[in-house]
């Protein structure tokens, strides 16, 4: 129902909801996993998986031993999935979905989105090779770039929330409270296998970055 309501009330998404109760949800439910370096959201999801196997053998197993009640554990079974993913759509829904329905950043920035020529698209490429290029001679051919030491991604996370504190103050719809920093994944083998370089949770507002 709020999802239909912030779809068809573009104003009330982006003043009621997106600036004003957004910011609060976000901060208070990335406030504590923001306290710690490691992602919460990695065990969490550990976590979740482990609670649903439990779930599942505990529902199979009251179904086949009991066989006078089987019916109503089945319902139970269901029922119970039914509504801890309810509460689970909710939450999201509240702490990320209903800003699909807001106003996008070019709104605040004055750009015009317009479609751009395959030319224009070669231009910006070169342009961009360029200035890598410039800049990699810069740093020198003793610096290796392809092994990145623990250090490195500890200062690009840090400087990631600074440049994010710069753009708050030019853009106000981006000012919070505090900002959590990138997070390094124990399990990025796994992100790598299925072609994950990171992923943003609006649960813990975490942004889990995979470090290979």
């Amino acid at each position: 129902v709020i999802t239909a309501y912030a779809r068809h009330h573009p104003y009330w998404t982006e003043e009621i909801y997106s600036k004003t109760i957004y910011p609060v949800l976000s901060d208070s439910a990335g406030y504590l996993p923001s306290l710690v370096g490691f992602s919460v959201t990695e065990w969490l999801a550990v976590l979740f998986i482990l609670f649903w196997l439990g779930y599942l053998v505990y529902y199979v197993r009251k179904a086949t031993t009991g066989k006078d009640t089987r019916n109503m554990t089945v319902y139970r079974g269901i029922a119970g999935a039914a509504a801890i993913f309810s509460v689970i759509y909710f939450i999201y829904t509240a702490l990320c979905g209903l800003n699909y329905y807001r106003h996008t950043f070019t709104h605040y920035t004055g750009y015009k989105v317009e479609q751009g020529s395959t030319e224009e698209l070669e231009q910006l490429c070169m342009s961009l090779a360029g200035e890598m290029n410039r800049v990699r001679a810069q740093l020198g051919n003793d610096r290796n770039l392809l092994t990145p030491g623990p250090e490195d991604f500890e200062h690009c996370a840090r400087d990631s929330v600074e440049v994010i504190k710069a753009l708050g103050e030019q853009y106000p719809v981006l000012l919070r409270s505090h900002y959590s920093t990138p997070k390094p994944v124990l399990m990025s083998g796994v992100m790598s296998a299925v072609g994950i370089s990171g992923v943003f949770v609006p649960f813990t507002m975490e942004s889990n970055i995979n470090d290979e």
